[in-house]
């Protein structure tokens, strides 16, 4: 009856973690992207900066983040950079209770430019999935579905 019981206890916690973290896994969690300067034009450098933070007590162990990143940009390290045909950049990040990652891009204009930073979508969750989205101030959070 032990194994049955072990096994029974397990499901319940996974389940509860479940819950928890697609309620309130991306509460107090903040992405924000800037460029160094306003204007990038043809051969100027210009950095991108990437900041995410979770500002609670409580890991979150999945957060994935894709920018759509322009053609027109072009990044020092290109080979590493996890681009995509469709120009998606894709991360993957845990994030411990009370910390903060920054990333900082420097960044070629290839054409004569002036923009905002690239649109993003971020997913947070205890187990890889996709689901619903959580407008942000620039783009979009998403969740797994309840």
């Amino acid at each position: 009856m032990t194994p049955i019981w072990i096994m029974v206890v397990v499901a319940v916690l996974a389940i509860l973690q479940t819950i928890y973290y697609n309620r309130f896994g991306l509460r107090k969690v903040s992405y924000t992207r800037r460029f160094s300067r306003e204007r990038v034009f043809e051969g100027e450098k210009v950095e991108l900066v990437e900041v995410l933070a979770n500002d609670k007590p409580v890991p979150v162990p999945w957060v994935r983040v894709e920018s759509r990143i322009s053609g027109d940009l072009q990044f020092r390290r290109q080979e590493n950079m996890g681009l995509s045909m469709d120009r998606f950049h894709k991360s993957l990040f845990y994030l411990g209770g009370f910390s903060k990652i920054t990333r900082r891009h420097e960044i070629t204009g290839a054409i004569s430019t002036a923009r905002s930073p690239p649109s993003w979508r971020g997913t947070s969750s205890a187990w890889p999935t996709t689901g619903r989205t959580c407008r942000g101030t620039r783009g979009s959070l998403s969740t797994p579905p309840s």
